[in-house]
């Protein structure tokens, strides 16, 4: 995955500073799986294991009573750095191919249902421009009432995922979202809990949704507010969508806590932010501790009842949904994604550079800003902060000029400016009120 200084939500541990690992750990579950990578804890009720899962690197906990066996063998050098070939996207049938100029059916009759498919990093092979024009097509047409995703992403950039959040939001009236889930990691959670139904294929996993940059903001107060705020937002959403309280902020902030437990004596599962001290190791499902960052497997996921076990092919889906007369439109979802990809990444790669060179001047200001503080302020450095608030807002403005070129998905809002901006400009301005206050102290004394 490509790194750039917007605010990406990346891969939880991608790098650790471990140094190299001269073996691998091959872990056999009782069910078959088999997960291979290297441990990076070990206590006596389980372990987590830094691994490969559906070709995307994620960290994972594993219960010791879950374990078969574990051995070790010698792990490649370019284990966890390989690129694995592309895969194309399943459509409904099943059949892999490359999607056509759609047709209307001759007969719409009966449930129907169109297919987004979500492939590779947000912002970089997924854009929300796709999802609307998709959407748009759908609602011009009765009968098309249910919209089916199928997303397999290491995650990519706030911007991407957040357009796509509220353009699903918009719509969550008319249609109902359902989503096939081989991998949703980081900012792909986004998009899966905003749909009415989960469906997790064999090995999936869905999680560690870390905010982080390349380059922090200056400022750990100012990062930390910004993933504050994205939680918050996508808990409620998921909320909202009636899975369990907490389940999103163990993804995405570190200190957040998950637990989820088999009653005594049957397989109901409760869950709760932490676990009750009487819970016995064997009950446990998920822990996920201040230390951790939540991943479900495709097993945990099913047990605290977020997802269901996905059937064949997304036609089989209508059974286990209720409909004996599922049916779909036609691929113009796989069509208009796979059409405008090429388009889009030239367009945002334009509209990202400017993007790029206005969020590099508000993070020098964050990091000066916090250098000074606590420091003896000169009247020489606050007027240069006055002038470099000045030209920052100047560049918010460009922004929301830029976003005038583009009616449908504008710039300050594609690219996350209202929330990152504003958060990083009310620092500056907290700033700048403690300095004028320090000033007028310093004048009085």
């Amino acid at each position: 995955m490509r790194l750039s200084s917007s605010y990406f939500v990346g891969l939880v541990l991608l790098a650790l500073g471990l140094g190299p690992v001269l073996h691998a750990d091959v872990i056999t579950l009782q069910n078959g799986r088999v997960y291979e990578g290297a441990v990076l804890s070990d206590n006596a009720d389980e372990l987590i294991c830094d691994t490969i899962v559906a070709g995307i690197r994620a960290q994972i906990n594993i219960k010791k009573a879950d374990i078969k066996t574990h051995d070790h063998k010698p792990l490649a050098p370019d284990f966890f750095t390989k690129k694995e070939p592309a895969k194309t996207t399943p459509t409904a049938s099943g059949a892999a191919s490359a999607p056509a100029e759609p047709a209307e059916p001759a007969d719409k009759s009966g449930t129907r249902y169109l297919v987004l498919p979500l492939q590779g990093v947000f912002g970089e092979d997924i854009f929300p421009e796709s999802i609307a024009s998709a959407l748009d097509y759908a609602a011009k047409r009765d009968s098309i009432k249910h919209i089916v995703l199928t997303i397999d992403s290491p995650g990519g950039q706030v911007w991407a995922a957040n357009a796509i959040l509220k353009i699903m939001e918009d719509r969550q009236d008319r249609f109902k979202f359902h989503i096939v889930v081989k991998a949703a990691i980081s900012a792909s959670i986004w998009v899966v809990f905003s749909c009415d139904t989960i469906h997790v294929v064999d090995a999936a996993v869905i999680g560690g949704a870390v905010p982080y940059k390349t380059n922090s903001s200056g400022s750990a107060e100012v990062d930390a507010k910004f993933a504050s705020i994205l939680a918050a937002k996508i808990s409620s959403r998921a909320e909202s969508k009636g899975y369990p309280s907490g389940l999103v902020q163990a993804m995405m902030i570190r200190s957040a806590t998950f637990a989820a437990w088999r009653l005594y004596g049957n397989d109901k599962v409760q869950c709760g932010l932490v676990k009750p001290p009487n819970v016995p190791p064997d009950a446990l499902v998920v822990l996920d501790t201040p230390d951790t960052i939540l991943t479900l497997t495709h097993d945990q996921a099913i047990a605290i009842g977020v997802a269901h076990h996905m059937p064949a092919t997304i036609q089989d889906l209508g059974a286990e949904l209720g409909f004996n007369d599922w049916a779909l439109y036609n691929n113009y979802g796989e069509y208009i994604v796979a059409k405008s990809t090429a388009e889009l990444k030239q367009k945002h790669a334009k509209l990202k550079k400017v993007w790029d060179a206005n969020l590099a001047s508000l993070t020098r200001l964050n990091a000066s800003a916090e250098n000074h503080i606590g420091n003896a302020k000169s009247a020489k450095f606050y007027n240069d902060l006055i002038r470099e608030i000045g030209a920052a807002r100047r560049d918010y403005e460009e922004m929301r000029q830029i976003e005038k070129q583009d009616e449908r998905v504008g710039l300050p809002r594609v690219f996350g400016s209202d929330l990152e901006y504003q958060v990083r400009l009310d620092a500056l301005q907290n700033d700048q009120k403690r300095f004028i206050k320090e000033e007028e102290n310093a004048r009085r004394h």
